[in-house]
């Protein structure tokens, strides 16, 4: 008697790597899952913990702050601290109560153009072999054009989000955030639109993450020799796959 031979692979991606997540949204709200901690300064989004630097709340930062310790997304405390030169901050208005933990995080921002900019500074010595950052803006206007500079010391990139409106809870490239590649320095620095007169680029949430940014896994070819086995046979499989770590049968 013939057996049909049934296969299913699982991927394993392994461990997350210890990024580094903020969230510039304002306050001390607490929707869903994204809870603020003691004195604001760590939202909870799932398993993940966001920093979060409220502007209004129990820690009061303000427009422009030095040196506010930053943990990984694990709770810990990583060693790097952010510091802001903004102009600007306000909400959005995006009706976050009756929306996701996203829209928490897009709610608020800090705008940042000409010579104001946001600092992250003693990055984890294992960022040294290289990070990827992911910007995400909002400034709930319709057509504002946003340009968006990361350095570190080394390597600068620019790239540009073009916000046509409110958050409506999907993230598009391009706009409602942009990522950037290519970094090994331990202190970077964000800069926005370059003129006085321009309108500031939004910064509503900011991830550090350690490496390339990462794909999700993918089977990208598999073959078996026999669709179809007798007890005590065997079969030959041969598969390839890309973005993952492990792959069980």
């Amino acid at each position: 008697m013939h057996r049909t031979l049934v296969i299913i692979l699982l991927l394993g991606t392994g461990c997350l790597p210890a990024q580094i997540s903020i969230a510039f949204h304002n306050g001390d709200t607490t929707v869903n899952a994204m809870t603020t901690r003691p004195e604001g300064t760590v939202v909870e989004t799932g398993s993940d913990a966001w920093n979060n630097p409220a502007r209004n709340g129990t820690n009061a930062l303000g427009l422009s702050f030095s040196n506010f310790p930053l943990l990984d997304n694990a709770g810990n405390a990583s060693g790097a601290v952010l510091s802001a030169n903004s102009g600007y901050t306000t909400f959005n208005q995006n009706d976050w109560a009756a929306g996701t933990q996203d829209h928490v995080m897009m709610e608020g921002w800090y705008g940042i153009r000409n010579t104001e900019s946001i600092t992250v500074s003693n990055l984890p010595a294992s960022f040294g072999d290289g990070y990827s950052v992911i910007i995400y803006g909002d400034s709930n206007a319709t057509g504002r054009t946003m340009n968006y500079t990361v350095s570190d010391g080394t390597a600068s990139v620019t790239k540009t989000i073009r916000d046509n409106g409110r958050f409506s809870g999907t993230f598009t490239e391009g706009a409602n955030f942009a990522t950037f590649q290519g970094f090994a320095g331990l202190r970077l620095t964000i800069t926005g639109n370059p003129g006085s007169g321009d309108s500031r680029s939004a910064v509503n949430g900011l991830v550090i993450l350690p490496g390339t940014l990462p794909n999700p896994p993918e089977i990208t070819s598999f073959a078996a020799d026999d669709h179809y086995v007798s007890p005590g046979t065997s079969v030959t499989l041969d598969w390839q796959v890309d973005g993952a770590e492990t792959v069980t049968i």
